[in-house]
């Protein structure tokens, strides 16, 4: 019974979908210096689309890679799918403080975007979010779970829940929105929105954003244009900052171990010149 009860948690891991669709796509939207789509190498906005599957958490790390010098938004527009991709590619876009859009006609053939199950996921990673997104709990048609009894489908059920439910705390989803998931049924979907329900920004990001450039004139009132520009310019300058201390910290170990393979070929190389 033990190997049919893991092999239910993969596939639940794996296939949490919100209905059938391609497998995911990455391209990127292009700006040229007046912000209009152009054909430049700036690439802002990369845009993942289609069904989450296993390997993408490689394609869109490559992907991010390859543009991390000016790549700073992500447009979603997916029915879902792996759960333990969409867990890393959440993690991901948090690490790079990438802003997280759905709803974005512009990036979707002017129909407008969605995202459900496992791409919500993903949304909730955005150091800043956009949009409105479509929650439930897990779903599989896996025989081998209707095989379990009673007792072994809620502890193997509840193993997934509980991965799930970590990850939201982590990306600081308030507690009312982690229930409402978990009480919505998979047939169904929970939509939220990144204004009406508080997501636009997780709270710790949000306080140290405001700490280092004052508070959001989105929610202070009574502001200008002008300052709003003047804080998301700082908020850009600050991420850009942490983003190059990070990467530089990163670096250390790689330094450490350059000095050590040095100091230990001095000594053969010395030989080799008697």
């Amino acid at each position: 019974m033990i190997a049919p009860i893991i092999a239910f948690v993969v596939c639940m891991m794996l296939c949490w979908i919100g209905g059938p669709a391609d497998a995911a796509k990455l391209s990127c939207q292009y700006f040229n210096s007046s912000q209009s789509y152009a054909s430049s190498k700036s690439c802002l906005v990369g845009l993942l689309s289609g069904q989450i599957d296993a390997g993408d958490y490689e394609k869109v790390s490559s992907f991010v890679a390859a543009n991390h010098s000016t790549l700073r938004n992500f447009s979603l527009n997916s029915p879902g799918g792996s759960v333990n991709e969409a867990l890393e590619i959440g993690r991901l876009f948090r690490s790079n403080l990438f802003k997280t859009v759905v709803d974005d006609p512009s990036f979707c053939g002017g129909r407008g975007c969605y995202c459900v199950s496992a791409c919500a996921l993903i949304w909730f990673g955005g150091a800043k979010r956009s949009g409105t997104v479509g929650l439930h709990r897990p779903w599989t048609d896996d025989p081998q779970f209707r095989g379990l009894s009673a007792p072994e489908a809620s502890a193997e059920y509840r193993q997934v829940l509980a991965k799930i439910v970590s990850y939201l705390n982590e990306m600081e989803v308030p507690n009312s929105i982690i229930e409402s998931m978990v009480n919505t049924s998979s047939s169904d979907i929970r939509w939220v929105d990144s204004s009406t329900d508080g997501l636009e920004r997780p709270p710790s990001i949000a306080e140290w954003e405001d700490a280092s450039c004052g508070q959001s004139p989105e929610h202070s009132g009574g502001v200008g244009w002008d300052d709003l520009v003047k804080y998301w310019e700082c908020v850009d300058r600050l991420h850009k900052s942490s983003l190059n201390r990070s990467s530089t910290a990163s670096m250390w170990p790689y330094f450490l171990l350059g000095i050590l393979i040095l100091f230990s070929v001095r000594p053969i190389m010395r030989r080799l010149e008697v």
